[in-house]
């Protein structure tokens, strides 16, 4: 099933099977608006994939020509607002983190979808993390500046054990509380 959002805000989202989904198009049961821009929405594992489309054909079936492609991975973690150095491959300032990823503030402009090696210090400890970048923004604070987020990969239990220790400690000082 996949999510359908009108344009117009007269109208209400709603839900269509696929019928059929390639590069260029998606097929779903006739649409009984006269619309002709629609946002499709779509779940798969651990990401949502947006659509902004336009009909191209709305007769037995409707045939949506896709226009732009935006995927948003879904997070296993809460990301924390926890400050870290990082060093490797880039250096910078996590802005979040968390057990499955991080963003952060750099002064560089690497390629999306690229592997890095990057270092992080937590509390004396450096951790060595596989990083790949799957957004690249600029930051609108300072045009000069990038905030990149990403996902770790294969990230030792060790490692994952002191990000998820220090994200508790975080949240539970945050409460009011502490573990100290």
């Amino acid at each position: 099933m996949i999510k359908i959002i009108p344009k117009n805000d007269n109208f209400e989202p709603f839900l269509s099977p696929i019928l059929e989904i390639n590069e260029k198009t998606i097929t779903t049961n006739h649409i009984f608006i006269q619309e002709k821009f629609f946002t499709v929405v779509i779940e798969k594992e651990n990401k949502i994939i947006f659509f902004e489309t336009e009909i191209e054909t709305n007769e037995d079936n409707c045939t949506l020509k896709i226009l732009t492609q935006n995927e948003i991975f879904k997070r296993n973690y809460d990301r924390l607002p926890i400050k870290y150095q990082i060093k490797g491959d880039i250096e910078g300032e996590t802005l979040d983190i968390s057990a499955g990823g991080m963003s952060f503030l750099t002064n560089e402009k690497p390629p999306k979808n690229q592997n890095i090696c990057l270092n992080l210090a937590i509390n004396e400890q450096k951790i060595d993390i596989e990083f790949r970048i799957l957004r690249l923004q600029q930051n609108p604070r300072n045009k000069d500046q990038t905030i990149i987020s990403g996902q770790f990969n294969n990230l030792s239990p060790k490692n994952k054990s002191i990000i998820l220790q220090e994200c508790l400690k975080f949240k539970l000082e945050q409460k009011g509380g502490s573990n100290e």
